[in-house]
């Protein structure tokens, strides 16, 4: 009988060993289905955006360079993309899911929570979650989505930002969005303010670092800046120094989001307090959001802001201090064959972030069908200051530096400064 009991246990162990060995194959096959099936849908997308390109007004194709996708750019949906002044700090709101699909699901249904604001159907498995809390939830479902901010930060702007991290402000479950940093004045890794949105309101937070940390910290603004009842939505805000001591918050207000107002208020305090705000006069009919405020070399005030989701604009301001007064806006750059144009923001010399929307026309799955990803169109060689140098004839002769830290050619004409080359080589005048 022993034998029988040895040869029967045999055949069972070969059983398990061959069901074993088929539920590895299955296993596999399903991760190489999975991968291919991520590859796949990658390559489609690659295809789509690498054909996609914005289209640059006439009139300021001699200003910027060819606009170009930021490395960085993920499989997830980007938006709300903020560079820093110094252009080494970004920021985006993000959410590894197609967020515009997803919207227009919810919108249109309704039924049990998981199932619909709980629908993870539009998460892209092969889009970073870069550790997002996609689980925590207080409706029981077993994963949920959710909207975080992504910080990237570079040592100089001659490399390109490499890679996203998620924020020191991420939490589970509740969304953070259009953030919206104002940089110390005296130390570039440090913020004064940082802004950011909740659920069509603005919070704040006070003394952080660029990477901004301390959400348990952040303050609601005060009504008529929020709705007290959710009688309005308070939502892309953008802060400036418009003096040492004074800041100035420009927002939109909206019921409707095809109808946005640009609010404006004044703080002469550290955002303790705000001034009752008031409606930036526009001369459009159209939609416009994303409103930012850009100080040029010449100490020039342009509003930029993005009409229809086709065309970023800016207007020029007309008199110096009064911010209700607007020149006829003129188109920098539209969607040319993408989806959508928005969300403009500059550094100081001049460089234009901005996000563009794609739709994948090749795609059957309705739920992976449109992405937004960060984008940038720097700008060229623009004064930026002065070197004095004195020389034997007491005459004052300046050199002209660049960004980069290229000499501007001689007998070269820049924003109506004329320079000429002195017999040494060397050196150039300027002469207004």
């Amino acid at each position: 009988m022993k034998w029988v009991i040895l040869f029967l246990h045999s055949i069972l162990v070969l059983h398990i060993t061959i069901l074993k060995m088929k539920t590895l194959v299955f296993a596999l096959i399903m991760i190489v289905g999975n991968n291919l099936s991520a590859q796949s849908l990658k390559a489609a997308w690659d295809s789509v955006k690498n054909t996609t390109k914005p289209l640059v007004s006439a009139s300021f194709q001699a200003e910027y360079e060819t606009p170009t996708k930021q490395p960085l750019a993920d499989y997830g949906w980007e938006d709300g993309v903020h560079i820093s002044p110094d252009g080494l700090h970004l920021y985006a709101l993000y959410s590894p899911m197609d967020l515009l699909s997803r919207t227009i699901f919810v919108l249109n249904n309704t039924g049990p929570i998981c199932n619909w604001i709980g629908n993870m159907s539009y998460r892209r498995s092969y889009a970073s979650s870069y550790g997002m809390d996609l689980h925590s939830n207080p409706f029981g479902c077993d994963s949920f989505p959710n909207i975080d901010i992504l910080y990237a930060q570079r040592n100089t702007t001659d490399l390109p930002f490499s890679k996203w991290q998620l924020s020191g402000i991420a939490r589970p479950f509740l969304s953070e969005g259009s953030p919206a940093p104002l940089f110390s004045a005296t130390d570039p890794s440090k913020l004064d303010l940082f802004m950011f949105t909740g659920d069509g309101d603005i919070w704040m937070l006070d003394q952080t670092m660029a990477n901004p940390s301390g959400i348990q910290n952040a303050t609601r603004l005060p009504a008529p800046i929020n709705p007290i009842n959710k009688e309005f939505n308070a939502d892309n805000p953008t802060l400036v120094r418009i003096k040492p001591d004074t800041l100035l918050m420009l927002y939109e207000q909206y019921t409707q989001p095809s109808k946005r107002t640009f609010m404006y208020t004044l703080s002469g305090n550290m955002a303790s307090t705000w001034s009752v705000p008031k409606p930036l006069k526009i001369s459009s009919l159209e939609n416009i959001e994303h409103p930012f405020l850009y100080k040029d070399e010449n100490k020039q005030w342009w509003l930029y802001f993005t009409i229809n989701y086709e065309r970023i604009v800016r207007a020029r301001q007309t008199q110096s201090g009064n911010w209700e007064s607007w020149d006829t806006p003129e188109i920098i750059i539209s969607k040319g064959n993408a989806l959508s144009i928005g969300e403009p923001t500059l550094t100081t010399r001049g460089d234009l972030s901005f996000v563009l929307g794609y739709r994948n026309t090749t795609t059957q799955d309705t739920t992976d069908v449109y992405d937004l990803d960060p984008w940038i169109m720097s700008r060229k060689a623009v004064l930026t200051g002065l070197e004095k140098d004195t020389f034997v004839d007491k005459k004052e002769l300046y050199r002209i530096i660049t960004p980069l830290g290229r000499e501007v050619k001689p007998e070269q004409a820049i924003d109506g400064l004329f320079i000429y080359q002195y017999t040494d080589g060397s050196t150039a005048k300027i002469v207004r």
